[in-house]
């Protein structure tokens, strides 16, 4: 995968961060946790950033109910979209303790599990 979209779930909205395969931010971006939103982000970051089935991994941790409309948008649009274990989401980014100012998306913690470890048996993959 070329990209890897880091999503953090929650209620009310959703914050994802978009990074391309050497590591580099390309957009970060705070959306409402609603089927529209959803669209409209995927259909402007397919234009602006090229984002597609073929080159993109979706990953995000699996927080119950608050994530089935997103998978459900994800599985709608036919992208790869890895519910990622929080034990590796936590094991990758170390310790972050008193570290985040509030100036790092929350997005960008899930990041580091998508593009450093494949998914395998333990990383359910979802691919319509």
């Amino acid at each position: 995968m070329d990209l890897c979209i880091g999503i953090d779930v929650s209620k009310a909205h959703l914050d994802l961060a978009l990074m391309n395969a050497s590591g580099a931010v390309l957009g970060t971006e705070r959306i409402t946790n609603e089927s529209k939103a959803i669209r409209a982000l995927l259909k402007r970051w397919h234009k602006q950033f090229g984002v597609t089935k073929a080159n993109a991994l979706f990953c995000l941790e699996p927080t119950g109910h608050y994530g089935y409309l997103l998978v459900e948008e994800l599985m709608r649009a036919g992208l790869p979209t890895w519910l990622a274990h929080p034990l590796d989401i936590k094991h990758s980014i170390g310790s972050t303790r008193g570290k985040n100012d509030g100036s790092m998306p929350s997005a960008l913690p899930i990041m580091p599990v998508g593009t450093t470890t494949k998914p395998d048996c333990w990383g359910l993959v979802l691919c319509a």
